[in-house]
């Protein structure tokens, strides 16, 4: 019990710090646009990705090295197959932006540079439907 009442302490202390709670950072990304899908045409990250994927799951925390990462977790169906994906933030508080760090497919991590395609394929989905 003691080391649960520490972790939270040591979780609520580096929120603190970075003036965002896991809530607002996780909105903060959901909120947004990414740049090749501006809001003036596109729906925010969290309508696309909660449209396109299966049981969407958002969380944050505060990673080894005291970046406030916001994760995303979801199940993209493709020829009646589940592939689960997730796709990591790094959120800036001090500039109030983010960017992709980490992507990952049925556990395995991916490139960056693979995601375009996905997100290609997602915001145009969105978009059509």
């Amino acid at each position: 019990m003691k080391k649960i009442i520490m972790i939270l302490g040591v979780v609520l202390f580096s929120l603190c710090v970075f003036g965002l709670t896991v809530r607002e950072a996780v909105d903060m990304v959901k909120k947004a646009n990414f740049y090749d899908y501006p809001a003036e045409s596109y729906a925010t990250v969290g309508e696309a990705f909660d449209y396109f994927f299966s049981r969407p799951r958002w969380n944050a925390f505060v990673s080894k090295n005291d970046y406030l990462i916001v994760e995303f977790t979801g199940t993209a169906i493709e020829d009646d197959e589940g592939y689960e994906v997730v796709i990591q933030f790094t959120v800036d508080t001090k500039k109030g932006s983010w960017y992709v760090n980490y992507f990952e497919v049925d556990g395995k991590q991916q490139e960056l540079s693979l995601l375009s395609g996905l997100l290609e394929y997602i915001f145009v989905a969105f978009n059509y439907n």
